[in-house]
């Protein structure tokens, strides 16, 4: 007779839970996800997340920088738990130099991982650093030196974006900083072939640099043969031998790299957030405006380009917008870390737009979101589950957890 009341019981819970979600609005936390749709992890050390992405199993990967120094990754299971069969309870790691800053990351139809970076012993002397894990968070012994592979860059490299070729070949695109008055930033490509070495049949024995003050935020491979790079709200294409081209030829996106501030439309055009900022310098409130451009480069007036303001105006606040996803149905999503002055008031923020531009009502409160996490917080990446449910990924509690909180899409 107990037993048969417990049935009933956990089948009429089950039921008022199912009944919950059904009533849950786009935008409401998940609570099948962590502890009421937040996933905290503490790795005792200041912690920077670079990028995400999302396995086909639907695990997700974070990559992490721990005080400049190490290569790091995280993997959690669908329900926001960490992978215990993944590196060390869940954590991989590696390390190329003294500074060490993943900024970018890929996976490989086999479901090796690709991360890609900055390196350098001296802050003199930089490389594009690219390390290779197995699915099960082992370093690639067949990719480079252990796992590990470099290409020396010119200046002052500030980190790299990532895209995997059909071929297995591994682009990555950054801008580097010469140590000169007169000297400005120049665009940098590298190739790697699929076992680590420098492509040498790509440009000059593997690498391109142009004197081009773009730092790409997104890279990109056109069903026309072009890769794309993006950055600072301009476009540039180069052949796919790398050589310049003189204008952008409209095609569609094969592939491009996983997160940032900018995303490549399926047409080729492409979504920006840039920062926008209003006020005196000493009374100045950021805010964040996303902007679509055509294929070639142009803005598009037909997009309502909004405006995003998370919490209000306020003096030395703002929303600075740091990734971008595009959900299979068009729509956009933009997440930003709003920042108070002295940050004291520290918030996970999200917008959904409709393709249009025009924010969605139906997305928490008219199209916006906000979590407090916990302490310090900044989210970094966004992802799109194939079932609609949207992840933001970032740090929270003064810099020394991962914190990962999912949302319901609809």
């Amino acid at each position: 007779m107990r037993k048969t009341l417990n049935i009933a019981r956990a089948a009429v819970l089950f039921s008022l839970a199912v009944a919950s979600l059904a009533h849950a609005s786009g935008g409401s936390l998940d609570p099948a996800f962590g502890k009421g749709g937040i996933a905290i992890s503490n790795f005792g050390s200041p912690i920077l997340v670079a990028d995400a992405i999302l396995q086909s199993d639907g695990k997700i990967v974070a990559a992490i920088s721990i005080n400049e120094s190490n290569f790091a990754l995280a993997r959690y299971l669908p329900n926001g738990a960490l992978d215990g069969g993944f590196g060390t309870t869940g954590f991989a790691q590696t390390s190329f130099a003294n500074f060490n800053t993943p900024t970018s990351m890929a996976i490989q139809p086999d479901g090796k991982i690709v991360v890609a970076g900055a390196a350098t012993d001296d802050e003199q002397s930089f490389d594009f650093a690219v390390a290779r894990f197995n699915s099960n968070g082992s370093l690639d012994n067949t990719f480079g030196a252990g796992g590990k592979a470099t290409a020396s860059v010119t200046g002052l490299l500030t980190g790299a974006v990532v895209v995997i070729q059909p071929d297995g070949k591994i682009l990555v695109a950054g801008s580097a900083l010469q140590f000169c008055r007169t000297c400005s930033p120049h665009l940098v490509l590298a190739r790697f072939n699929p076992n680590g070495s420098l492509d040498a049949t790509f440009a000059n024995h593997g690498m391109v640099a142009e004197n081009n003050a773009m730092n790409p935020t997104t890279v990109a491979l056109n069903t026309a043969g072009g890769i794309l790079v993006e950055g600072n709200s301009a476009i540039a294409e180069f052949s796919p031998g790398g050589s310049p081209s003189s204008q952008v030829t409209p095609a569609a996106i094969a592939r491009s790299s996983n997160s940032g501030p900018a995303a490549f439309l399926p047409d080729g055009s492409f979504i920006v957030a840039e920062a926008v900022s209003d006020g005196s310098f000493r009374r100045r409130d950021t805010d964040t405006k996303v902007v679509r451009f055509t294929a070639i480069g142009n803005i598009d007036p037909a997009f309502n380009s909004p405006l995003l303001d998370f919490s209000g105006e306020g003096s030395n606040s703002g929303d600075a917008s740091n990734a971008i996803a595009i959900q299979s149905n068009g729509q956009i999503i933009a997440v930003a870390s709003h920042f108070s002055p002295g940050f004291t008031n520290e918030l996970f923020s999200l917008a959904r737009l409709n393709p249009n531009g025009t924010l969605d009502p139906s997305f928490g409160s008219g199209g916006l979101v906000t979590t407090n996490v916990g302490g310090v917080e900044d989210v970094a990446a966004v992802l799109v589950q194939p079932d609609g449910k949207i992840v933001a990924i970032g740090t929270a509690n003064n810099f020394s957890d991962v914190a990962l909180v999912r949302y319901l899409g609809n």
